[in-house]
């Protein structure tokens, strides 16, 4: 799944069954499994992005424009 923030722009991408969640931003690409239970924050250009893994292939998204 595509996980876009705020602003439309694409944040990352999750494997909901998997909890494998890829990023790729200027050249860098992570992957990294996110448990359940546990929140990741992305921070990108003036955007926070929460995505929280709440179950199985359930994850609660938040996104935000963070004008500080």
């Amino acid at each position: 799944m595509i996980v876009k923030d705020v602003k439309n722009n694409t944040v990352c991408m999750i494997e909901p069954d998997t909890g494998i969640v890829s990023l790729k931003y200027k050249g860098l690409q992570v992957d990294f499994v996110l448990p359940i239970g546990s929140t990741y924050r992305v921070l990108r250009n003036s955007t926070e992005t929460t995505i929280y893994h709440k179950g199985a292939s359930d994850y609660k998204i938040e996104s935000s424009i963070n004008n500080k």
